[in-house]
């Protein structure tokens, strides 16, 4: 009796098992060639290169049609005693004066103690006005300037010159004049307001003491 039976199993199962490519696993393979590789820097070039075709055809631009992004020019708000203007610390009021027109501006109040603890409860401050485009000669009243704490106290600041030295006492055309305004107030909202006759407010600019 021959012993065919088991050398013919033997062959069928690895016929069986070349088919299924588990012999591929031990078969070694050539090294890809340089051409068919795709490096990091490969992929860059071609990425700048579409970039550089597409911009060369507008490809990424707004359309002419869009309106320009530049923000509008803000113009001064206009105040006068029949129509006063409360607003914000740095921003710029045109005043209308019997007689003349300015733009005045005031910010602050700068303080010393910030970081201070505890808090005090008051705090020495001053303020910057400063005006400009003086059409006609205007009166500066020291007495004409007025703080109001958020107590709703009233305070009336001593005014100097930017210097420190005494203040001036009158605008003229084409001048540029800046002035500061001193007071101990509390820590809180308040205003500031231009009293130019001495009695009616013609401007006025919120502002708050910040000490923490």
């Amino acid at each position: 009796m021959t012993r065919t039976g088991p050398l013919l199993a033997v062959g069928v199962v690895a016929v069986l098992l070349g088919g299924c490519g588990v012999s591929d696993r031990h078969t070694p393979t050539s090294p890809p060639s340089p051409s068919s590789v795709t490096t990091r820097s490969d992929t860059t070039r071609r990425v700048a290169d579409r970039g550089r075709q597409h911009s060369g055809q507008g490809y990424g631009k707004l359309p002419s049609w869009l309106p320009s992004a530049a923000p509008p020019r803000q113009r001064a708000l206009r105040s006068s005693f029949s129509r006063p203007v409360l607003t914000i610390q740095g921003d710029g009021l045109s005043i209308s004066l019997p007689g003349a027109r300015l733009l005045a501006t005031a910010a602050g109040p700068t303080v010393p103690e910030i970081g201070r603890t505890p808090v005090p409860p008051t705090s020495p401050v001053t303020f910057t006005v400063t005006f400009t485009q003086v059409t006609a000669p205007v009166s500066l009243r020291h007495s004409a300037w007025v703080l109001v704490d958020e107590n709703h106290q009233i305070h009336h600041p001593r005014v100097t010159a930017i210097d420190g030295g005494p203040a001036p006492e009158q605008l003229r055309p084409g001048q540029t004049v800046s002035i500061k305004l001193h007071s101990v107030l509390p820590t809180g909202d308040g205003g500031l307001e231009w009293r130019p006759d001495g009695g009616r407010v013609i401007a006025g600019w919120d502002f708050n003491v910040e000490i923490d």
